[in-house]
């Protein structure tokens, strides 16, 4: 299982990766 920091990273890369699909 995932912990908390790990599911915290794969949100912050996947806001990035939606933020940036925005701006493109």
């Amino acid at each position: 299982m995932l912990d908390t920091q790990s599911i915290r990273n794969i949100a912050i890369v996947a806001h990035v990766a939606h933020q940036q699909e925005l701006f493109k």
